[in-house]
C-alpha cells in the first residue's frame, strides 16, 4: 500500500499548490530494508536464526510538471520551490533532520525523520517532445529508526479497575487479588512504541517505585520514594528519568526495561509496600501509534 493522499516535507506540501501543475507518477513510502542472521547447526538438520531487524526506510518519489498548460511564471516558481525543498544540506558535518508527513489512503497521519539521500533530478519528460513536461525524482532515507509515528500523541489516564477474571503469568501477593490501579493502552500499530509515563503522587510512595508491563512481563524499577505533589516521568523514547524535573537516571535499577506500548498493553504501578491505595497517585501514559 504505497499510495497516499498527502505528503509534506517540513510541513510544506510537496505538490506546492493547486495551480502548480505538479503531479505524482510514482510513490514509494513503505519500502523497508531489513536484516537477520542465520547459520547451519553442525551435524544437525536445522539452523539457528535471529530476529528480523528493521534497518532503514527508503522513500522514492517521482512526478512531473505539466508545462503545456501551466503559466510560465507558475512553472518556474514550482521548479524553484522543489529545488529549495529538496536541497542538500549545506553543513556536511551534521545530518540535517527533515520531517516527512504522510496522510495515507485511510486518513491515518504518520511522520518520519528523514534526510535527502539522492538530490532532486530534473529532466525533459520526452526528448522528442521538448517543452511538454518536466520529470524529476528524489530519494529520502530515514534517520535514527525507520518507524513511522502517528502525528497525534495518544494520552491514556489512570483508572481504578477491579478484575478478578484476569489471569497474570506470575504470582501476586494476596493483597493484590482484589483491586489495584491498572492502565490499559490500546492503539493500532505493528511494532512496539516507546511510552512516556507520568506519575503524580498524592501521598507517600515508598522506594522502590515499580512499573510492571503486564503484557510482556517486564519491570521498570526506580530506587526513589515520592511524597505528595512529586512528579515522576519515565521517558522511554529519550531514555530520560526525572523527578520534579531533575535527572535521576542513576536511580534506575540495572536491567530495567524501558516501558513500551504494543496492542492492548496494561501497566501496574506499585511501591515497596505492595499496597498502594486508590487515589494515592495519578498516572498518565503518552505514546504514538507506530508503523513499520
Amino acid at each position: 500500500m504505497n499510495d497516499f493522499k498527502t505528503a509534506r516535507l517540513d510541513n510544506k506540501d510537496i505538490l506546492r499548490n493547486s495551480i502548480s501543475g505538479i503531479y505524482y507518477t510514482f510513490k514509494e513510502w513503505r519500502k523497508l530494508s531489513t536484516s537477520d542472521d542465520s547459520q547451519n547447526i553442525d551435524w544437525m538438520h536445522g539452523r539457528t536464526t535471529s530476529p528480523t531487524y528493521a534497518r532503514t526506510r527508503i522513500i522514492s518519489l517521482e512526478w512531473y510538471i505539466d508545462r503545456m498548460w501551466a503559466i510560465w511564471d507558475e512553472e518556474y516558481a514550482s521548479v524553484l520551490y522543489l529545488e529549495e525543498l529538496f536541497a542538500l544540506q549545506g553543513n556536511p558535518w551534521k545530518i540535517q533532520e527533515r520531517e516527512l508527513y504522510i496522510q495515507d489512503i485511510y486518513d491515518r497521519e504518520w511522520t518520519l525523520k528523514v534526510k535527502i539521500k539522492e538530490p532532486l533530478e530534473v529532466l525533459e519528460w520526452d526528448d522528442q517532445i521538448i517543452w511538454s513536461h518536466w520529470r524529476w525524482r528524489v530519494v529520502l532515507e530515514s534517520i535514527e529508526d525507520p518507524i513511522y509515528r502517528s502525528l497525534e500523541q495518544i494520552v491514556t489516564a489512570w483508572g481504578e479497575w477491579v478484575f478478578l477474571w484476569f489471569r497474570f503469568p506470575f504470582t501476586l501477593p494476596d493483597a493484590w487479588d482484589e483491586s489495584w490501579s491498572i492502565l490499559e493502552c490500546i492503539g493500532t500499530w505493528n511494532t512496539d512504541s516507546p511510552a512516556k509515563i507520568e506519575i503524580k503522587a498524592n501521598q507517600t510512595l515508598s522506594s522502590p517505585i515499580k512499573i510492571f508491563n503486564v503484557s510482556n512481563d517486564t519491570y521498570f524499577i526506580i530506587n526513589t520514594s515520592l511524597t505528595s505533589w512529586d512528579v515522576l516521568i519515565i521517558n522511554s523514547a529519550e531514555e530520560k528519568l526525572t523527578k520534579n524535573g531533575v535527572n535521576i537516571l542513576w536511580d534506575r535499577e540495572p536491567w530495567s526495561i524501558w516501558p513500551t506500548v504494543s496492542w492492548n498493553t496494561k501497566f501496574i504501578v506499585n511501591d515497596n509496600d505492595w499496597g498502594i491505595s486508590p487515589g494515592s497517585f495519578d498516572a498518565t501514559v503518552y505514546f504514538n501509534n507506530s508503523l513499520l
